[in-house]
């Protein structure tokens, strides 16, 4: 047998043997110029790994054609893992569909494998949105659809965190998920769609009767937190409409979504928040900060003539260390919102903080 395609006329014997000592992404190169090569490659050639641990299979993974010729040779070890624990299937179930197809119409294929982090093909594919891998993989039987990785996270908390509604819808159909799972941190699904500003994944999980709306991870954030904290409005305005959001909770250092907002200078979000009767425009966080001390450090002059505006504000409030609204303007360098302080009566000028 001669191969054409590879330049001079060589018998395939001799390509074979160079072959073996090539490294992955050349061995690819040569595939893709001798298409026909990958039926008769050996198990060495399948099982050589360049210095990221990859084989030939893990490049082939983006490669539907070249999969399926390779995948005609039984004598091929399909779950290799690379120096990160990734199989092939791995790889490929970031949205490779049909390479997902060929690999799991075979009986030695680990549907469900791990990689160094925990994390399975299901918990890739529902991250990078990819609805017809996860319906792949979800009708498997050895497929865990709530698995956790070493970080505590789900697929479900992966498909919210980036704002997959199909994927979400498609996990929340299952019996065997926990719609308000949570990870190593406290976090769960609908905190990282509220943070993301994923307004319809955050509807979906609200609509759920076992998600609970006002959730806190272990530094008290909730998910209104988080959707201030980003500037999310419309996300802001669902959770607010609960009758079982706590509009003005304050995580475990005394900062509230009011303080996220105008730290933020989200100046449409703190109007929602100051426009609420269970809001306090005043509260100080646990070193003494107001929202209007962290709206004039960061500079964002329109939050701070909004908090100016209010009769509930003072406005020469002192935090730890004795720093005052001014003082952290006057560092700063936001001479706006300086010129704004210094205008009000009762805003010491020469006020000394202890920094």
């Amino acid at each position: 047998m001669r191969v054409s395609r590879v330049g001079a006329q060589l018998p395939i014997e001799l390509i074979l043997l160079s072959a073996e000592y090539l490294m992955p992404a050349d061995l690819l190169s040569l595939l893709r110029a001798a298409p026909g090569l990958a039926r008769v490659l050996t198990f060495q050639h399948t099982t050589l790994q360049d210095e990221r641990g990859r084989t030939i299979l893990h490049l082939l993974a983006r490669e539907g054609e070249l999969m399926e010729l390779l995948l005609a040779n039984d004598g091929i070890r399909l779950d290799p893992k690379d120096n990160c624990g990734r199989t092939p299937l791995s790889y490929a179930a970031e949205g490779y569909e049909v390479v997902v197809r060929l690999l799991l119409d075979r009986p030695d294929i680990e549907t469900d494998s791990k990689d160094n982090l925990g994390r399975t093909p299901l918990s890739y594919a529902a991250e990078g949105g990819y609805e017809e891998v996860v319906s792949l993989l979800l009708d498997r039987q050895d497929v865990e659809a709530d698995s956790k990785d070493n970080l505590g996270r789900t697929p479900l908390l992966y498909a919210a965190w980036r704002g997959h509604k199909a994927v979400v819808r498609r996990l929340l159909d299952r019996q065997d998920i926990e719609a308000d799972s949570k990870d190593n941190d406290g976090l769960t699904p609908i905190s990282c769609a509220a943070g993301g500003g994923h307004e319809a994944v955050v509807r979906l999980l609200l609509d759920r009767p076992d998600v609970e709306a006002d959730s806190k991870d272990n530094l008290g954030r909730t998910p209104l937190l988080y959707a201030a904290w980003r500037g999310h409005e419309a996300v802001v305005r669902l959770l607010l409409d609960r009758q079982d959001v706590e509009a003005d909770s304050k995580a475990n250092w005394g900062q509230t979504p009011l303080s996220f907002a105008a730290g933020g200078g989200y100046e449409a979000v703190v109007r929602l928040l100051l426009d609420r009767p269970d809001v306090e425009a005043d509260s100080k966080d646990n070193s003494g900060r107001t929202p209007l001390l962290y709206a004039a450090w960061r500079g964002h002059e329109a939050v701070v003539r909004l908090l100016l505006d209010r009769q509930d504000v003072k406005v020469d409030s002192k935090a730890n260390w004795d720093r005052t609204p001014l003082s952290c303007a006057t560092e700063g360098g936001h001479e706006a919102v300086v010129r704004l302080l210094l205008d009000r009566q009762d805003v010491q000028a020469d006020s000394k903080d202890n920094c």
